[in-house]
């Protein structure tokens, strides 16, 4: 089958969702990449704002003065830091993360549920963050060559360390996990478990329609500490056990081809790179924006400075990131195809996330912006592959029950 055959089959597949659906997506999808520029803005003007204040050199100053070890000042200092931008940042995250989705139909949660998780979120932040900042200044005090390679270091060791506490202490503080009941959902994800390498105890359900209703799945933890977890989002809409199988396995993927080991190496070298910038940009900043003498980047007084070129240079580095994330969604498909080997399960699942990623984006915004491959260009390799691994009689364009289900869900 030629090219414009497998286009024209994954246009019969997109075909099936409603154009108000497809409208609403491109407008949420678009307005999100609107967002990263916005959210960076607000996140350097706040920063800004506490340099003006003089709060982080105020707290750090006194500490200094009463003798206090460098490791808790910049502990302390850091935790100021960060739940005032919290704070002040509350507007701006109630408008992204609750209105939006609500207007988007992608939440039910109430207002209240929302704050109450926000207010956890931003201590929980706090906390680990800031025992991350009282290690990075302890390293600054001490280093004084390959400071870079040192944080990425430190990036990694805290990545595995949230990775390893997140299923057991993180998750149940915003989520019921109960274990999946017996039924053919539980032998089919257990089958799938099996021939990865993952207990086939550790899979678990839990009510994420709490937060979203986004259609998702995971698989959270390394080692024998990984667990699978299905939100209730899944079942919303009744049992769709081959998309189900897709979905599970695309996590999978991810587990058995170590993409977690990957993406601490990544983000560690991202954040050393990173460094390696704001270090050449700090000193500068710091003089623009301070009206007395500007702190070292040694200081906790200048966090504020180090979070404001930190989010610029992230915001520039955005395609970078998005590349890395969407190799990784590429072979996480490829994974699911070869183990669940349901193309048609996955192309449905893929369906479900069409509210909240637009389907068709062009080459540039993909390439920036989308860390997921698109959905038309991953129901193409879907459908690649039933050609090349399906034998006998088979058809490429959706059946004519998926039509109908599909334009009387609205979806």
């Amino acid at each position: 089958m030629n090219a414009e055959t497998i286009e024209q089959a994954a246009a019969a597949w997109l075909a099936t969702v409603d154009p108000v659906t497809l409208q609403l997506a491109t407008r949420y999808t678009q307005g999100g990449h609107w967002l990263l520029l916005w959210e960076a803005l607000i996140t350097i003007a706040l920063s800004l704002l506490l340099v003006r204040s003089g709060m982080a050199s105020r707290v750090a100053l006194r500490l200094e003065r009463r003798g206090i070890s460098i490791v808790f000042c910049a502990f302390s200092v850091s935790g100021v830091v960060l739940l005032a931008l919290s704070a002040l940042a509350l507007p701006w995250d109630f408008y992204v993360d609750w209105y939006r989705e609500r207007h988007y139909g992608l939440t039910d949660s109430s207002p209240g549920a929302w704050f109450i998780e926000r207010l956890i979120e931003a201590v929980l932040l706090a906390l680990v963050l800031g025992l991350f900042f009282a290690l990075f200044y302890g390293l600054l005090r001490v280093i004084r060559r390959h400071r870079s390679l040192w944080l990425g270091l430190l990036t990694a060791a805290f990545m595995t360390g949230l990775l390893l506490l997140y299923p057991v202490a993180i998750a149940p503080l915003f989520n019921t996990f109960e274990p999946a009941p017996s039924g053919d959902v539980r032998e089919a994800v257990s089958a799938l478990a099996h021939r990865s390498g993952i207990r086939s105890e550790a899979i678990f359900l839990y009510d994420g329609s709490t937060q979203s209703n986004r259609y998702t799945a995971s698989v959270k933890g390394i080692g024998t500490h990984a667990r699978i977890l299905l939100s209730d989002t899944m079942f919303r809409d009744g049992v769709d056990l081959q998309a189900i199988e897709a979905v599970v396995a695309h996590e999978i993927g991810h587990y058995a081809e170590q993409h977690v080991a990957w993406s601490i190496a990544f983000y560690a070298i991202f954040v050393a790179g990173l460094f390696a910038l704001l270090q050449l940009l700090f000193l500068r900043a710091a003089h623009l924006v301070y009206r007395g003498a500007a702190p070292r980047i040694e200081d906790p007084a200048g966090l504020p400075v180090i979070i404001a070129l930190f989010t610029v240079l992230s915001l520039l580095a955005t395609p970078l990131e998005s590349s890395f994330r969407r190799l990784l969604e590429n072979r996480a498909d490829a994974y699911s195809l070869n183990l669940a080997r349901e193309p048609d399960g996955l192309i449905r699942a893929l369906l479900q996330t069409v509210d909240y990623r637009a389907p068709q984006p062009s080459l540039i915004e993909e390439a920036v912006f989308y860390e997921h491959p698109s959905i038309a260009h991953r129901i193409e390799v879907a459908l690649r592959w039933k050609e090349a691994n399906t034998r006998g009689d088979f058809k490429m364009s959706p059946p004519s029950s998926t039509l109908s289900a599909a334009s009387g869900s609205g979806r």
